[in-house]
């Protein structure tokens, strides 16, 4: 019953991050529908997230979290990355309680101009 709980606190987790991460300033969009209208890189590559692009996952006593991300054309790709990394521990903390271990941001793509 615990075990069940922890994971619905989670995929409620996932969400949160993925409503703030995709107001982030220079993400276009989040999410394998973002690969999908983007590129294929991300579906070749294999990678396992959830419907919103995002993992939140235990690793010890914190938490790791993976993203899938594309981004708007002519935005500095660190700083995005930086700005997308804090908001995502924040979130994360104030959600769980628990400590982000590390954050890993796949930029699949970047949208184009007009």
């Amino acid at each position: 019953m615990q075990k069940q709980a922890g994971r619905q606190k989670l995929q409620q987790t996932d969400e949160m991050i993925g409503n703030a991460v995709s107001r982030c300033f220079g993400v276009a969009s989040i999410g394998p529908q973002a690969a999908a209208r983007h590129g294929l890189r991300a579906l070749l590559k294999r990678r396992r997230f959830g419907q919103h692009g995002v993992r939140v996952y235990r690793q010890g006593s914190g938490l790791v979290v993976d993203l899938q991300i594309v981004l708007d054309h002519g935005r500095d790709i660190s700083a995005v990355a930086h700005g997308v990394t804090n908001k995502v521990c924040y979130t994360a903390e104030q959600t769980t309680g628990l400590s982000v271990r590390r954050v890993n941001v796949f930029i699949d793509g970047m949208r184009g101009e007009g």
